[in-house]
Formats: structure tokens, C-alpha cells, sequence
């Protein structure tokens, strides 16, 4: 949603006016106003910064003759009114949704000139702008802009709200001081072109989703176990590849109660069988810390994840907790289908690890439940103190020959990737049952992802290894859009 309504945002404003002026009254510079607005507002629950002039250069879009005609023009004059080489900041605040999106986004951005775009706000655009406290503002919809000096805030926010209060709020937040410690490192930060944080602890103080039914005691020790705790995310495009990159600054208490594990041997490698994998999932978790974790959080917490799946599990292997069933090591693995295979159950080897009520589980449903399983279900097998699944049954017994993109598979709590190179799109329907994989064929090579308790890495690796990931992508949807157009060049 973040990511939707800024671009949304910046659409519009590809078309203001240029020039610039100096005025008479003392100037920040436009991180230390974002670093002010931050500063122990509880409201925020995510906040970061985008490169939009540098993300605009990777992606070469001048080099579109459509784009170029569309964006080329105006962002000439874009540039005159509003500095793109900095980064334009934004905050995400509360109210949470039902779904726990923010139902405000806050952008900030440096002004060239504000008397020509207020002139230009009214006589090419039709704005009324009224004058605030200081400060002045006009309305589009769901979107208010108000404008002070250098500094431009633009409010994103639905319903019906007085936008000179509101504004007048966030522009006395900026006059005061700016931030430190983490927040102020992060945005010192000039690694992404795109960051954005998450205040867990601002999160879990303005969301009502599953913490109405607690009692006030308890929602007060869970907001005080995300207190000052954040995930950090940034994201970077660069030639042959992007890469978005979490980090988990959690507080001593939060990290303690993490469940990932880390293995280095990687076992659950050894019990998926053999072959080349295109595609796979393994994890790696302590299971009792994850359900005591969980059930901290809320006491139905697991039975609204798992249903009664997981209630029915626990009460037919005669466990009082999970980890008396499963051992949290976990893994998948997905084949490309030979010429005119399409039993998807031969594309897959599969191992989920048990403890010893988990193995009687199992052993208790086959025998119980043996002649009412699918007829096409692939060979399976308690042994090893796990179930197998090995539908690519030709190399049982064999190692399995991981592709270079997965040469971490089974060593971090989470690892999956994806090797797309000389892989048809075809195979991938058949595998998944979906067509999505088409726009992602065309420019990426090979996906990655890890992650553990401090947090995680995805990497898309594009086809052309020189060429910058956003200029390849924005080839394959100008292709696309000519195909839907029947061949226009553009």
C-alpha cells in the first residue's frame, strides 16, 4: 500500500512548475524535518525514504520513446520546483485497518520554490490554496498539500478530517528536535534506493487486530515487549540484480523469544532425496519456542493460524504441545516435469521431521485411514525420525544436486529459491498452477531468499548480469504492453 499510493502521488506531481527563490526564514534541510516529525511520535508505525531520481536513472526510461514523451518532459520541469537529488521521505501512521494498513501516508519533500508552485497549484491546475498558520495548503481528493518554505508535506488520507489542523500539526512536529540513536542512523543511511522501517512497537500500540479480547493488562505487556524494537528493510537495484535486504533490531526481550535456528549441516538436505531441484522450501525452528512465543502473543493464537487442523493433531497423537509431534525441520523440493509429464505428484520430494508422537501419528493414520488416501498419491515413509514424500522416485537413494542459487538451502530458519534459467514457462504451470511466472521469466534468472532471527536477504537475479535490473523489468512491460496492443511499437 506504501509503495502504491507514493507512486500515486508522484504521478501528479511529475507536473508542477519550476524556477526558485530564496526566502527570508531559517531553513532545515530536509531529513533533519523528517527526523524532527519522527522524534517520539508514537502515531508512525513505518517510515523510510526513496531515491526517485536515482531509481528513475536505473531504469533508463528515457530511453522509451513512450516514457520518454510522458515522464521526459515533465520531469525537467519537476526538477525546478522540486529537488530530486535528495530522497523524498514518508511516514506511514496510524490509525491500523482491519488488515493493519495505515490509513494516513505522510510524504515530505524539498521545495525549489514555493511561490511558483503555489502559482502554478492555482492557475494551471485549478487549485484553490488557502492560507494556514504559516503555512499554505490545498486539497485534491484524498490527497492535501501544504506548503511551507522548502518544505513540502503532502497528506494521503481518506474521509473527512480539517486539513488546516492537520497540517499545522505536522509542521509544528518539524520545528522541534530531531531524532537519534537507530532512527537517526537509518536515515543517515545512503545504502537503498528505497528504505523503510517498521516501528513494532508503534505498531502493537495503535493495532486493535487480535488484541481487543485481551485484557488491558496484557495488551500493555505486549506493547512492551515491541517497544523500541524495529525491522529494518532496504532495497537496492543494481546491475544483474535486486536485492532487499531485512534487518531485525528487536530489544533483548523480543530477540530472546525468537524461534528460527540456524544449521549449517543442513540436514533436511539429506532427507529430499536426489536430482536437480528447480525450486525448493526448507526450515529450520524450535518448535517449542515458536508455540510459547505464539501463545505469549495471544492464547488462541495457534488454533486461529492453524484451525482445527492443529487442534485435531494435538488431540489424536495424545500431545499436550506441538513439539511433541513435529522437530521443526522442514523441506520441499520441486522438479521441472520431463516431456508430457503432468503428474504434479512426481515432481516433488518433501521431508517433515517428527519427534516420536508425530511417527505414531502417522503410522496410527495409515493404518487406520490407509484405503481412503488418493490413489495418486506419491511413495511416502516414516524412517530417519521424519515423513518422506519422494515423488521423483528415480532418484531414491541418490544426493540431491542443488543449483549455485541455493548453495545455503536448509541452513538458515527459512530458506527457498528458485532456479529459472532454460526453464519453460510452460513447466512452471504445470508446477504451480498458475501463469504469474511469465513477466518474472522474462527478466529473472534465479530467486533467492534466507532468513533467521536477525532477519533475511532476497536476491532476484536478472538474466543480464550488466544491464540494471529496473531498465530489464521495464523492457519486459513495455514488450508486454505492445503484445496486449497488437505489436504498436514503442
Amino acid at each position: 500500500m506504501i509503495i502504491r499510493t507514493i507512486t500515486i502521488v508522484f504521478s501528479a506531481l511529475f507536473i508542477l512548475a519550476s524556477c526558485s527563490e530564496e526566502n527570508s526564514l531559517e531553513k532545515k534541510e530536509l531529513k533533519e524535518y523528517f527526523s524532527a516529525y519522527l522524534k517520539d511520535n508514537e502515531d508512525v508505525v513505518a517510515f523510510g525514504y526513496s531515491k526517485i531520481k536515482d531509481i528513475l536513472n536505473k531504469a533508463q526510461y528515457e530511453k522509451v520513446a513512450m516514457l520518454q514523451a510522458i515522464i521526459g518532459g515533465q520531469l525537467a520541469t519537476f526538477e525546478g520546483v522540486i529537488n530530486l537529488d535528495q530522497p523524498v521521505y514518508y511516514a506511514a501512521n496510524a490509525p491500523l485497518n482491519r488488515d493493519g494498513a495505515p490509513e494516513e501516508i505522510v510524504l515530505f519533500i524539498e521545495v525549489v520554490d514555493d511561490t511558483k508552485l503555489k502559482n502554478h497549484l492555482v492557475s494551471e491546475m485549478g487549485y484553490d490554496v488557502s492560507e494556514g498558520d504559516g503555512f499554505s495548503y490545498a486539497s485534491d481528493g484524498d490527497m492535501t498539500l501544504g506548503i511551507r518554505d522548502n518544505l513540502l508535506i503532502v497528506l494521503v488520507k481518506p474521509g473527512n478530517f480539517d486539513e488546516e489542523t492537520e497540517l499545522s500539526k505536522a509542521f509544528k512536529s518539524v520545528d522541534g528536535k530531531s531524532s537519534t540513536g537507530d532512527i537517526q542512523k537509518l536515515l543517515d543511511s545512503s545504502e537503498g534506493d528505497v528504505i523503510l522501517s517498521i516501528n513494532l512497537g508503534n505498531a502493537a500500540l495503535n493495532s486493535e487486530n487480535g488484541m481487543k479480547d485481551l485484557n488491558p493488562k496484557k495488551q500493555q505487556e505486549i506493547k512492551k515487549l515491541f517497544k523500541n524494537s524495529y525491522i529494518n528493510t532496504t532495497i537496492k537495484f543494481e546491475n544483474g540484480q535486486a536485492v532487499i535486504e531485512t534487518q531485525n533490531q528487536f530489544s533483548k526481550k523480543l530477540m530472546s523469544k525468537m524461534f528460527f535456528s540456524n544449521d549449517q549441516s543442513a540436514e533436511v538436505v539429506n532427507h529430499l532425496g536426489g536430482g536437480t531441484p528447480i525450486a525448493g522450501f526448507s526450515m529450520n525452528i524450535d518448535v517449542k519456542k515458536m508455540e510459547a512465543f505464539m501463545n505469549y502473543i495471544h492464547p488462541d493464537a495457534m488454533t486461529k493460524i492453524g484451525g482445527m487442523k492443529y487442534v485435531g493433531m494435538k488431540f489424536i497423537a495424545g500431545a499436550n504441545d506441538l513439539d511433541e509431534i513435529i522437530d521443526g525441520k522442514a523441506g520441499i523440493v520441486f522438479f521441472a516435469p520431463k516431456a508430457g509429464e503432468f503428474k504434479k505428484s512426481n515432481l516433488v520430494n518433501a521431508f517433515i521431521g517428527l519427534e516420536s508422537k508425530g511417527t505414531k501419528l502417522i503410522e496410527s493414520a495409515t493404518s487406520s485411514f490407509g484405503t481412503m488416501l488418493p490413489t495418486d498419491l506419491p511413495d511416502f515413509s516414516v524412517k530417519n525420525n521424519g515423513l518422506s514424500i519422494l515423488g521423483n522416485s528415480s532418484q531414491i537413494g541418490m544426493k540431491l544436486n542443488l543449483p549455485s542459487v541455493a548453495s545455503d538451502f536448509g541452513k538458515s530458519g527459512i530458506n527457498f529459491f528458485i532456479d529459472l534459467e532454460g526453464l519453460d514457462p510452460a513447466d512452471l504451470v504445470v508446477m504451480f498452477n498458475t501463469k504469474d511466472f511469465g513477466p518474472i521469466l522474462k527478466v529473472a534468472k534465479s530467486l533467492s531468499f534466507s532468513y533467521s532471527n536477525e532477519g533475511g536477504k532476497l536476491i532476484v537475479t536478472a538474466k543480464k548480469g550488466k544491464e540494471n535490473i529496473l531498465k530489464q523489468a521495464l523492457e519486459a512491460a513495455v514488450s508486454d504492453i505492445s503484445e496486449l496492443m497488437g505489436g504498436v511499437s514503442f
